[in-house]
């Protein structure tokens, strides 16, 4: 993953973690019965790391190795 490999590799694996742990939320029944807000910050806090995901994956990509 070049220099970056262990920052970048970091950030992503604990976005990744997060959203597991949301995915395991809405799969087991947690969320259920949520609505409005609460459950929209969520939705909006999911793509917005998804994004940050992406950026990190890219920019690790422009670092010469």
């Amino acid at each position: 993953m070049g220099a970056l490999g262990a920052s970048v590799g970091w950030g992503i694996f604990q976005a990744l973690q997060i959203m597991g742990g949301q995915a395991l939320g809405f799969a087991s029944g947690e969320w259920h019965g949520i609505l409005g807000s609460p459950r929209y910050q969520m939705y909006i806090a999911i793509a917005i790391l998804i994004l940050a995901t992406v950026i990190m994956g890219y920019g690790n990509s422009l670092v010469p190795v």
